[in-house]
């Protein structure tokens, strides 16, 4: 990818690059919002780009049983690049009606990725078309998933694209947990618009916590790979997706606290990891 950009430049629009086929799985996460009341709400971040290398990981991950079950909310995509939204056919052939929320001014090369239309670089497929409700959210407002939990939009100009939307949780005796794709808007801006968090939700909402499952490759075969739970919750049990990811890999589920996102350790005194995990 990297000498891809060296040839073409980063303002290049993504959609008149030959770009090389195999780049890598792409950005993917699967989160399980906690609400207060012990509810459990799990919904996808982006959808990676490689179909051959994302596809194991959703499988061995639990993602590819849960979207065929409809037990997913929704797919947010953070933005349009290749690596957070080329993966799409994996998800739509599963889900073809799942809820896609994306920024209001989505290019209309991501529009044909969605309804299978033809595409200019021949190495991007989809063959499902979406069915499914698009939520396209414009900037300079709040957007509202669950109580506690809202997203806001950023304008970027970047490789082609015009904007990225992060996702901010108002966590119970935490704090605001920032989650963004790439970040083209800067940690500055990302972290001065948490301030504005509590003019989303004047009532003071809160969620008990947020786990977000990350995916990293071992070796050179993308079905060898640990799926950490990264988790900013006050001292709670593991989550659903947690254990299911820990059964899967023969491995004792993950402690309940697992460090504190966007941060180079735990925080939390209670924290089984405190003294040598870092995130």
């Amino acid at each position: 990818m990297k000498a891809d950009l060296q040839k073409t430049g980063p303002s290049l629009s993504q959609w008149e690059v030959d770009w090389t086929h195999n780049n890598g799985i792409g950005a993917c996460n699967m989160v399980d919002v906690e609400l207060l009341d012990g509810a459990h709400h799990q919904f996808l971040v982006d959808c990676g780009w490689d179909l051959k290398e994302m596809e194991p990981l959703l499988v061995a991950s639990g993602t590819a049983e849960l979207l065929e079950q409809r037990k997913l909310d929704f797919l947010f995509i953070t933005h349009e690049h290749m690596d957070h939204t080329w993966g799409i056919q994996n998800v739509l052939r599963r889900c073809p009606d799942i809820h896609i929320k994306l920024p209001a001014d989505v290019t209309q090369g991501t529009l044909d990725l969605l309804q299978a239309r033809s595409l200019a670089p021949q190495h991007v497929r989809n063959d499902t078309r979406h069915t499914g409700q698009l939520s396209l959210l414009g900037p300079k407002k709040w957007h509202k998933h669950y109580p506690g939990v809202a997203s806001s939009v950023f304008n970027v100009k970047f490789g082609g694209i015009a904007s990225e939307q992060a996702l901010y949780f108002n966590v119970a005796d935490f704090g605001v947990v920032c989650l963004a794709g790439c970040c083209h808007m800067g940690v500055p801006a990302l972290f001065a618009r948490a301030g504005q968090l509590k003019s989303a939700f004047p009532s003071g909402a809160r969620v008990a916590g947020v786990y977000v499952c990350t995916w990293r490759l071992l070796g050179s075969s993308p079905a060898i790979s640990t799926l950490p739970s990264r988790c900013c919750a006050p001292a709670r049990k593991s989550p659903p997706i947690t254990a299911q990811v820990a059964r899967q890999h023969n491995q004792p589920p993950n402690p309940p606290h697992q460090g504190k996102w966007l941060s180079t350790s735990c925080s939390n005194a209670k924290c089984p990891s405190r003294a040598s995990r870092t995130t």
